[in-house]
């Protein structure tokens, strides 16, 4: 049996305790010692050195026992330690956050960028980079960076991104030279399913399925707490599956992505995309008796791919992360009858505010990648305005 050296052992312990301390708002060194059973000197002495590094702090002192004696001392971890920067790069539009330590929103900024090329989309980034490094303040300012990419990711490298072409860009390299910090680029699905696992809405669910619906169609998986991206990044592209149609064998995403949909809802309006997710959603209202049956199709499509996607990866929990669900609810009500009218027996959910969702879970793979907690349980602060729904 291998042996354990003492720094080695020495660094898994430091890393535990942050695991404790990202899974508590508050806890005192006596029970994280006694949650990892570790003596209380050991973790006295890690606690120490996390405070030097500045990623502790105390806060005051908790209760004492039932039996008395000395309060403990309580703890946190420092949100304000330093701070994470996302992006999610869009068809026609690019989002950027910044996260505290904690995974708080510190500030978050939109842009309309549908003609953008690939170094046009370098400065752009540069910019917002700038200009939140101007708002933001922390001990250690910046301290990661992360991309989440609508196309395939592996290892870090974007492989296929067909709405921006980033081939021959490495984005990590790039960045990592620029800034001095960490880097991640994931795909976009995949990052909303790491929002589920690490920013603790799903109740501890240790197999996600997170259903992206945008231009194209994606999914993020997690399995045994774990994101599975496969053999060179391609898991989840069920976008990419073949079915036949009238047309003959084509892509799933062509007949039951937000742009199928769509073009269906505004097929008898005098409106063009891209418009406001507000007047999509009157226009639905206005049109839902004539759009209703067109739409009957469509959703029978998208529940025919999900429910083949649920039986093949066997989730606890299935997450719809869409803007047009988010203006147009019904469309989700309506997949989500078709897949329990035909047996699907798992939690299936809508996500309320997804167009931060991948930015979040981006933001959560920097902060892992920033303190090497990969394999780690973190639980991270979601914003208000994100929630669960039926």
């Amino acid at each position: 049996m291998p042996t354990i050296s003492k720094a080695a052992m020495h660094t898994a312990n430091k890393k535990r305790v942050l695991e404790q301390l990202f899974q508590h708002t508050t806890i005192s060194r006596a029970d994280i010692a006694r949650n990892l059973g570790l003596n209380k000197s050991t973790v006295s002495s890690l606690y120490t050195e996390l405070a030097t590094m500045g990623l502790v702090e105390m806060i005051g002192s908790g209760e004492s026992t039932n039996n008395g004696g000395r309060r403990p001392d309580l703890i946190r971890l420092k949100r304000e330690y330093g701070y994470v920067i996302s992006f999610e790069i869009g068809t026609y539009h690019t989002r950027a956050m910044a996260n505290y330590l904690n995974g708080e929103v510190l500030d978050f900024a939109e842009f309309d960028t549908p003609q953008l090329d690939a170094l046009a989309m370098l400065q752009l980034i540069k910019n917002v980079i700038t200009q939140m490094q101007q708002v933001a303040v922390a001990e250690q300012g910046l301290i990661g960076l992360g991309f989440a990419i609508h196309g395939i990711v592996d290892d870090n490298q974007v492989v296929d991104s067909p709405f921006i072409n980033f081939r021959g860009i490495d984005l990590q390299t790039f960045f990592q030279d620029e800034y001095q910090v960490p880097v991640v680029v994931e795909n976009e699905a995949n990052a909303a399913a790491v929002f589920e696992r690490d920013f603790n809405l799903c109740q501890q669910a240790n197999n996600i399925l997170a259903i992206s619906i945008h231009r194209g169609i994606g999914s993020g998986i997690i399995t045994s707490n774990r994101l599975y991206h496969g053999n060179h990044g391609m898991a989840g592209e069920i976008g990419r599956s073949l079915v036949t149609t009238n047309q003959g064998l084509v892509k799933v995403e062509t007949i039951c992505s937000e742009e199928a949909f769509l073009s269906l809802i505004l097929r008898d309006v005098d409106q063009n995309w891209p418009l406001a997710w507000d007047d999509l959603k009157a226009i639905y209202q206005q049109q839902s008796v004539a759009t209703g049956p067109r739409l009957a199709e469509t959703v029978e499509q998208l529940g025919k791919t999900v429910f083949n996607a649920i039986t093949s990866f066997g989730p606890d929990v299935v997450f719809f992360s869409s803007p047009l669900f988010d203006a147009v609810p019904a469309i989700f009500v309506a997949v989500k009858e078709w897949l329990l009218n035909h047996g699907t027996t798992v939690t299936i959910k809508r996500v309320q505010g997804s167009q931060q969702v991948s930015l979040l879970g981006t933001s959560a793979l920097a902060i892992r990648a920033v303190l090497d907690l990969q394999g780690y349980q973190l639980s991270l602060v979601a914003p208000a305005t994100i929630s669960h729904l039926d």
